[in-house]
């Protein structure tokens, strides 16, 4: 009877081990889309900006003295 009690206690020590562990990889999955969109959010901006600065330069050509 020993036995099986230590037996019953490990596998019910790896059932929680392994519910931790699933929880752990939601919350790394879920922090992974949000850097995911947080780095697609930044690249739009970036490009924007470097729309923003190409009409820039073309503003400022036109009015430089030749």
């Amino acid at each position: 009877e020993g036995h099986r009690q230590r037996v019953m206690d490990i596998v019910v020590s790896l059932a929680s081990i392994a519910t931790e562990n699933a929880a752990s990889a939601e919350e790394t999955s879920a922090s992974t889309e949000e850097i995911l969109a947080t780095v697609e959010s930044v690249k739009d901006i970036s490009h924007r900006v470097s729309d923003y600065s190409e009409t820039l330069n073309g503003v400022v050509e036109a009015f430089k003295v030749k």
